[in-house]
């Protein structure tokens, strides 16, 4: 069970922590066994058990044929995972199948030589069958792991044990560390999630750090490097010791499908502290499993927390009915080009580049030099916003931008590129820096009326005015090394609504209504068009009015 429900637990039981626990300082590694984090060198990705089979969400899943109703078993763990390899999720990925709570046995939690026991009702084969058979599947086996004493809540444990909630199962691991991690690494397991269940029973609020840190010392007795997720809430002062001791750790509490939780999720974990300690040598903050895909959000609030737990570099875990997907859901989650900016081996994590209104423009660098720019509309109605290329530091004027949603180049342009974002949802781009150049409008040559004229606030100084007209014309020379399309971004202002037609080589784009809101007041607007290997002459008119006057052209090679 995830952390933070039914702790109503009474009477605390204090335990002393001895020297060898004390709480140690992290150095720039992913824990003790595993340095160089070879096991998550970018963020796991797989599928949780909790939000479908754990109880708590979607009550309809419930099989009162099982204990307490809770649905988890063998064979839908069998039939998620099936559904994992014949989508292709697993291809992609997806590859950790995560057992949360309730696979203990409640009754007898411990065999007579002190280790754990799985619940026969639930895995009848039990686990160490059951990791086989994900093994041979190409899938790893995660298992949930109370670090401490006792249980979030449960039924079935013993009901007169003094100072302990009566029914209560005893499954915690705390005092069998050695054992524990022993018998995980003896069943093939590869993934440990510890649930920071029973913390203020046990005096240990301040103390995860002393205690993942024995889990690491027994994890590397037990021989087998098993990732360590620490689900700690954000309780714990995470980015102090989680590079230390842990592959990821959860920043927060847990994500209902709701989109407050969302945003609340996003907010706490993009703080510069915890944007510092998490990267490939140091491991990942975990905004929890994700809800994409079940009752209670969107399609575009399930595209803006897939999106941006992607940008954010949190573990991918699935949380969602795989057995019964849809294709523009599958579509979405198996989206490799989004997957791959979660996978980047830079494994920067995404920030806040800009706000205007309700719009976050969320960027982060990749390995190739180019960003992922995420646009996130917080808001309940439609927004418009640019994306500032200087606000992501792209590193040059202009950028080719391509629609990781849609697998779709979308052009160069200078400066900028504005969209438009619906409510509750995100759009995801990425911007590669490409190399331009400007031509200053007022080196063209003028005919029929058109010339350069004074400008303060133009780049030179100068700009290009009286163009249109039916008469007036200006023709720039631009020479580039390849033929191909370019996008032609054109630097104008105007205080009415005009428009403007740019001519080259036979072929003819309109510019429209354009307005930049005043004659010093200075837009981009950028259109396309093929240009032959050398030299070019690019024309601008207007040959039913007067054009904008024209400051500069910035000229890029569209991918």
């Amino acid at each position: 069970m995830k952390g933070m429900r039914k702790r109503a637990l009474a009477v605390a039981i204090v335990l002393s922590l001895t020297g060898s626990l004390a709480l140690i300082q992290p150095a720039h590694a992913v824990t003790l066994y595993d340095p160089k984090n070879n096991v998550a060198s970018t963020p796991p990705m797989g599928w949780n058990s909790y939000n479908i089979f754990g109880g708590t969400f979607f009550p309809e899943q419930a099989d009162c044929t099982l204990p307490s109703c809770i649905p988890l078993n063998e064979a839908r763990i069998k039939a998620t995972a099936e559904a994992l390899i014949s989508s292709g999720l697993r291809d992609k990925g997806y590859v950790y199948i995560n057992l949360d709570d309730r696979w203990q046995d409640p009754r007898q939690p411990r065999a007579a030589n002190g280790e754990l026991r799985w619940d026969e009702r639930r895995f009848p084969s039990g686990i160490p069958a059951l990791a086989s058979w994900l093994h041979d599947r190409g899938l790893k086996l995660g298992l949930y792991v109370l670090p401490n004493d006792r249980a979030c809540g449960g039924e079935e444990g013993p009901t007169n044990k003094p100072n302990w909630p009566a029914g209560l199962p005893e499954t915690g691991s705390m005092g069998h560390e050695y054992v524990d991690a022993q018998t995980f690494a003896n069943w093939g397991v590869d993934y440990l999630k510890f649930d920071w269940c029973g913390v203020n029973e046990v005096n240990r609020g301040g103390q995860a750090g002393s205690v993942f840190k024995l889990w690491n010392q027994a994890i590397q007795a037990s021989g087998r490097n098993m990732l360590v997720a620490a689900s700690t809430w954000g309780w714990e002062n995470e980015g102090t010791w989680g590079p230390s001791y842990a592959h990821t750790w959860r920043i927060d509490s847990d994500v209902y499908p709701q989109w407050s939780d969302i945003l609340r999720t996003l907010d706490k974990g993009s703080t510069v502290a915890l944007r510092s300690a998490s990267g490939p040598t140091k491991g990942w903050n975990d905004f929890d499993t994700m809800q994409v895909g079940n009752p209670g959000l969107s399609e575009a609030e399930n595209r803006t927390q897939f999106i941006m737990w992607a940008m954010e570099n949190s573990p991918l875990i699935l949380g969602n009915d795989l057995r019964n997907t849809t294709a523009d859901l599958l579509k979405l989650i198996g989206n490799e080009e989004i997957i791959a900016v979660n996978q980047d081996s830079l494994g920067e994590q995404a920030w806040v580049a800009s706000t205007s209104g309700s719009v976050q423009v969320w960027a982060r660098s990749l390995l190739d030099g180019s960003k992922a720019v995420a646009v996130l509309n917080r808001g309940a109605t439609s927004a418009t916003t640019p994306i500032v290329f200087s606000d992501i530091f792209l590193g040059s004027e202009a950028g080719n931008v391509r629609s990781l949603l849609d697998h779709v180049n979308l052009g160069a342009y200078a400066n900028r590129y504005t969209v438009t974002v619906a409510p509750h949802d995100t759009l995801v781009f990425k911007v590669s820096p490409v190399d331009s150049q400007s031509i200053e409008a007022e080196s063209a040559q003028f005919a029929g009326g058109a010339r350069a004229q004074t400008c303060p606030t133009c780049s030179g100084g100068k700009n290009a005015g009286y163009i249109g007209n039916g008469s007036g014309t200006a023709s720039l020379t631009v020479s580039v090394p390849t033929a191909g399309t370019y996008g032609i971004s054109v630097f104008f202002a105007t205080a009415d609504p005009r428009s403007l037609t740019l001519a080259a080589n036979g072929q003819s784009v309109v510019a429209a209504n354009l307005n930049s809101g005043s004659w010093t007041t200075l837009a981009t607007y950028t259109v396309f068009l093929p240009l032959v290997a050398g030299s070019n002459q690019i024309v601008l008119s207007n040959p039913t009015g007067w054009a904008p006057d024209i400051d500069r052209l910035v000229i890029a090679r569209s991918s």
